[in-house]
């Protein structure tokens, strides 16, 4: 992602990443909306393949570190997968790893796909209107915490 300053500093061909909250903001370089596309399987073959996991849905809020490529996120949703089912709910689940090494890890991508989640985020004091959704995805490795 380069704005016009970055791309020249770079050497690297400019693609519009600046975006400024509004006309008294300076624009920054910021991510706009970013999903994964849809893939061939079901969610319920996403689950059946699953002995021992965790479903999360609906990220609320969370964190990232650009500089370091690390993330946090709390989950709107989580519930114990047993067996190839959905078993039990949890709260208060938060998950966080390296960006780079978590999408290295999707091993499967359903073809449901919803992006109907508002919200803001926000950066270097600025906060911008972003959507986000996508399809249900398994990752083999995640670093999770929570409570039953």
């Amino acid at each position: 992602m380069h704005c016009l300053e970055a791309a020249a500093k770079m050497g690297a061909k400019p693609n519009g990443s600046a975006r400024a909250q509004d006309y008294s903001n300076r624009p920054i370089i910021r991510m706009s909306n970013t999903f994964i596309e849809p893939g061939e399987s079901s969610f319920e073959d996403l689950v059946k393949g699953i002995d021992l996991g965790i479903y999360l849905r609906g990220g609320e809020y969370g964190y990232v570190f650009c500089e370091r490529g690390q993330y946090t996120c709390h989950a709107g949703e989580a519930v114990m997968i047993r067996n190839g089912e959905l078993a039990e709910q949890l709260r208060d689940v938060s998950v966080a790893g390296m960006t780079l090494e978590t999408l290295a890890n999707i091993d499967m991508v359903s073809n449901d796909f919803e992006m109907k989640m508002p919200g803001m985020c926000g950066k270097d004091g600025q906060g911008m209107y972003v959507d986000n959704g996508g399809p249900h995805i398994r990752v083999k490795e995640l670093v999770v915490g929570g409570q039953t």
